[in-house]
């Protein structure tokens, strides 16, 4: 008999994983206690000399369990899954920072409790329908003024987004996702409408080019914004301004009216 392929079996010990994302944004707790845990109001508060102030156990009020610590602070006797006031009596001092993940909801709703990943997939579930809402509201009314009105959606609801925390963050969420998913048809719609057949794939496919390169550089952009004084605040404050750059470029579009009447135009003249 052949002998049996051998298989390798790769275990990776991911449990220090947030500590150590938080300890590279942060090189300067680096071989300290460091705790994993609490909600927004336990990011790092900028100084005026442009050191950061951070929390410790020893100020925690709340009912919060640790999602990871640092060996240092493990060495004090706190570990994963230990309630954070239980550990403030082990280690006092120790610095307490919300994981990155947590930064963006924060607050009460707790991701330990309903999970990050399960409120993205439902934000993005729902708001995906707002595409077909989309190409039905496109057969019948001028792209036009359906742009126009996709930037005025998205314009309150970015700047919502940077000062809201918990759930009213999570419903502003759903309705940005939902103007800006419900934004995809109406792009194709328009280069459909306004591109000359002998230019459309050319014109698509330079699309498609740009935004996969706009793309790659979107994450690395977000990580440099996150780390100006603001945090996340900053990045939908850009998001906001890029609404409004859209909102502005869809006035010049030209109506259907005005499309109508091109040919005949053309014609006279």
């Amino acid at each position: 008999m052949p002998a049996a392929p051998r298989r390798w079996i790769a275990h990776l010990d991911m449990d220090a994983f947030y500590a150590s994302v938080e300890l590279l944004r942060y090189p300067e707790l680096v071989d300290q206690p460091v705790v994993i845990g609490g909600g927004r109001r336990h990011q790092p508060r900028p100084r005026a000399d442009g050191s950061r102030e951070f929390s410790t156990l020893h100020d925690y009020k709340g009912r919060g369990v640790i999602t990871t610590a640092t060996y240092p602070a493990r060495d004090l006797g706190v570990h994963s899954g230990m309630g954070l006031m239980k550990a403030a009596l082990l280690a006092p001092q120790a610095t307490l920072i919300s994981a990155l993940a947590q930064g963006v909801i924060g607050g009460n709703l707790e991701w330990r409790m309903i999970g990050i990943g399960a409120l993205v997939a439902f934000v993005y579930s729902v708001a995906a329908f707002a595409q077909v809402l989309m190409g039905t509201l496109m057969s019948r009314f001028d792209m036009k003024h359906l742009m126009i009105g996709v930037g005025l959606a998205q314009i309150p609801l970015l700047f919502a987004a940077a000062t809201l925390d918990g759930w009213p963050m999570l419903v502003v969420a759903l309705l940005m996702m939902m103007a800006i998913f419900g934004q995809i048809p109406l792009n194709d719609g328009i280069v459909g409408r306004y591109v000359a057949d002998e230019y459309r794939a050319r014109v698509l496919s330079v699309r498609y080019v740009v935004s996969l390169g706009v793309a790659s550089i979107a994450v690395p952009m977000i990580a440099l914004l996150h780390r100006t004084q603001g945090g996340f605040r900053n990045v939908f404050l850009v998001l906001a301004a890029l609404a409004v750059a859209v909102f502005i470029s869809a006035l010049f579009f030209p109506s259907r009216e005005r499309i109508r009447q091109a040919p005949s135009a053309a014609a006279t003249t």
